[in-house]
Formats: C-alpha cells, structure tokens, sequence
C-alpha cells in the first residue's frame, strides 16, 4: 500500500526571504498611502508645497548581498531604477503605473543605473530629486 502525504511540510516549496521581502512591500504601500492621505488633508497647512508622486522606488543594490537573489525572485528587480509600492489614490495609480514597472526616463531623461561612487544611497539620492 502507498500512502501519499496529503500536506507538504511547511518548508516544502517556501522561499522566506522573497516572502519577508513581499510582506515588507505591503507595509511599503501602507505607509505610502497613508503619507498619500495625510499630505493631501494637510495641503492648507502648508506653506512649502512640493509635487508628489505616490509611488516607491527601490533596485537591486539598495538590498544586501544575502537578499538580492530573493528580491530578484520576489520583485524582478535589477539595477535600473523600479517601482516597490505605488500609493492607493496617488498620482502615480491614477497616470497607470504599477509595482514592479521599470524607470527608465523621466521627462525624457535617462534616470541612473546601479550605485554611485558612494553606493545605492548616493544613486537613491540623485533619483528621488530627478522624480
């Protein structure tokens, strides 16, 4: 007689890391549409007003060494610039983008690729003031 397991085990199948990563972009997108939320209900207050986007970017090198092959598998996401979490009701949801599109230009400009001289820090930099 032959007894087939009807449940994998646990572990069978499972990939923690890509899943930590997937769960911390759900977090991501929550605090991007509540800061969303919050930005607009606060619009009269301020006196300083700057464009926002609605999304997060993030690629490959932000991750360290032991989570880059996980976010490739989680994210598809390599050294160009991707989109991580998109804000629900944000400019970015309302103009069509969506999780896990690639950046390539912004307002015809080619966006930058992979780390600076000091590392993803320097490259998130220079992004995040071209957005």
């Amino acid at each position: 007689m032959l007894l087939v397991p009807l449940f994998a085990p646990a572990s069978a199948g499972r990939d923690e890391q890509a899943d930590s990563l997937l769960a911390m972009r759900v977090q991501d997108e929550r605090v991007a549409t509540i800061g969303h939320r919050l930005a607009i209900a606060n619009l009269d207050f301020c006196t300083d007003r700057s464009w926002l986007p609605g999304f997060a970017v993030h690629e490959l090198s932000q991750y360290g060494a032991g989570y880059r092959d996980a976010a490739i598998r989680a994210f598809g996401v390599g050294m160009e610039p991707a989109v991580l979490a998109v804000a629900a009701g944000g400019p970015a949801e309302r103009s069509g983008i969506r999780r896990d599109d690639t950046l390539l230009r912004l307002d015809g400009e080619a966006l930058p690729v992979g780390p600076g001289a000091d590392g993803p820090r320097e490259m998130m930099e220079t992004l995040l003031a071209a957005i």
